[in-house]
């Protein structure tokens, strides 16, 4: 969708600065004989012009049009519909999480049957409502507490069901959709009645990015 923005005399002078041919970079996936090299052209045609027309912010400050990145980071289904990827990193006060259509995945454990409407509303309100959905078993001892903030539950992976998947070293391009400073998790923790010892517990400030990905792929 974003190569086919692209005018034609950029494309020409892209193709050539990232080595890639451009008539099977302009092939439909659908017609190709081979999609992986013409999905793989369109990114790096893409990627470049992204680079050269847009600001492109980093995990730290990831600006308000895209931002890249490469961290460890724990990945799957989310609420069985979207793909979720998330890197915590308490020790330097920071988490970044992604969120996508599970229908593009290009792995075998993408379901090509799969229901693809959330790849309509990959949005800011999709996200958050299904952030929500999987944290619904969250129990409180204090009927009165108040629920916790999307990105509280983000900072804790164990509440959205990802507690046991390992971390992978991937890299990332995406586009931010919101930032939020969580404070201080310690309501959280007390609502929940987790018992935490004080080195378990995570920075009081951590600085939280949700976005959804352009790209995500194994870091070389």
């Amino acid at each position: 969708m974003l190569f086919d923005q692209i005018p034609q005399s950029a494309l020409k002078r892209i193709s050539a600065e990232v080595k890639v041919d451009l008539k099977l970079a302009s092939l439909t996936l659908r017609k190709a004989d081979n999609p992986v090299p013409t999905r793989s052209a369109k990114l790096k045609i893409v990627e470049r012009f992204i680079d050269s027309h847009h600001h492109v912010g980093t995990i730290h400050e990831p600006g308000n049009e895209y931002f890249r990145g490469q961290m460890d980071m724990k990945w799957g289904w989310l609420q069985g519909l979207a793909v979720w990827f998330q890197g915590n990193d308490f020790e330097h006060g920071y988490c970044v999480a992604l969120g996508g259509s599970r229908h593009h995945v290009l792995s075998g454990q993408a379901n090509r049957d799969v229901d693809t409407s959330f790849e309509e509303r990959t949005s800011l309100v999709s996200i958050i409502t299904l952030i929500h959905e999987a944290a619904q078993g969250i129990k409180y001892e204090d009927p009165n507490s108040e629920y916790p903030h999307w990105a509280e539950l983000i900072c804790e992976d164990g509440l959205l069901g990802f507690a046991d998947i390992p971390k992978q070293r991937l890299d990332f391009l995406a586009i931010p959709l919101a930032e939020e400073q969580v404070q201080s998790r310690m309501r959280l923790w007390e609502s929940m009645r987790i018992p935490l010892t004080e080195e378990q517990l995570p920075e009081p400030n951590v600085h939280v990015v949700l976005g959804t990905p352009l790209y995500v792929a194994l870091a070389r």
